[in-house]
């Protein structure tokens, strides 16, 4: 039985502040992780492995993993684009098609983030980056109306298109949060969309609720390498059911 675990990422830079300060890795310790990624024999997929494998048509290798980046922060084009083009790691940056070359508004005015602009998402697809799609505007998609759902979902797929000249395999729902509806319009444009639920993907996973598995600054090393075997790690799974505990009892 194959199984693919996928890393995410947000923000890969040298500072880090504000209430969002959790989600930037340093370059450092971004390149360690992908070094070691390498050196411990795992198999970064690209979003047509992933793509074939969900349909049946290819077995994964053993210790596969995929590597994502959301958002599309400016940083990571200084700090983490060369360190994957160096390592031949091939990796999906999910892009807010309607913000590139503008900063992260949907967290408010505590984290405003450069992001990267249209100009480094064609140059970056151009030497073998992929790109996905992840909305619009990043906003929550659950209990939006159909023809919005479509603008944010098939219109990012359709922005991002025109961008790069190629057709976006991958979806990632903004916050993680999705409904019924948001899958079947994420389904009907994208072969791929990802969630934020951590855990490994198996041959039956849902190809439009994958499982990932955030890389955050705060775990140690020993986290990461559980991430990369498991899917998840002790801190971060007690970290995602706590969140989710949380928000049912609010």
């Amino acid at each position: 039985m194959s199984r693919l675990v996928v890393l995410m990422y947000h923000r890969v830079a040298p500072d880090a502040a504000g209430p969002l300060a959790h989600l930037t890795v340093p370059p450092d310790r971004f390149a360690w992780q992908m070094a070691r990624l390498r050196d411990d024999g795992f198999s970064p997929q690209t979003q047509e492995n992933v793509r074939a494998w969900l349909a049946g048509r290819r077995a994964l290798p053993r210790k596969a993993v995929a590597v994502t980046l959301d958002d599309g922060y400016a940083d990571n084009v200084t700090h983490a684009f060369p360190v994957l083009e160096r390592l031949r790691i091939p990796a999906v940056t999910f892009i807010v098609t309607g913000k590139l070359g503008g900063m992260n508004d949907w967290d408010g005015d505590d984290a405003p983030w450069p992001l990267m602009d249209a100009g480094a998402v064609r140059d970056w697809s151009r030497r073998g980056l992929e790109f996905g799609a992840h909305s619009r505007s990043h906003r929550t998609l659950v209990g939006l109306d159909e023809p919005t759902l479509r603008e944010e979902i098939a219109g990012s797929g359709d922005d991002l298109a025109r961008l790069t000249g190629r057709e976006p395999l991958a979806f990632a729902y903004p916050f993680g949060h999705f409904d019924v509806r948001a899958r079947q319009i994420a389904s009907e444009r994208f072969a791929i969309s990802y969630s934020v639920r951590p855990g490994a993907n198996g041959d039956d996973a849902d190809p439009h609720l994958l499982r990932r598995t955030a890389v955050l600054p705060a775990y140690p090393n020993f986290e990461f390498l559980c991430q990369l075997r498991l899917g998840w790690g002790p801190r971060a799974r007690a970290r995602f059911y706590a969140r989710r505990l949380w928000r049912r009892a609010a």
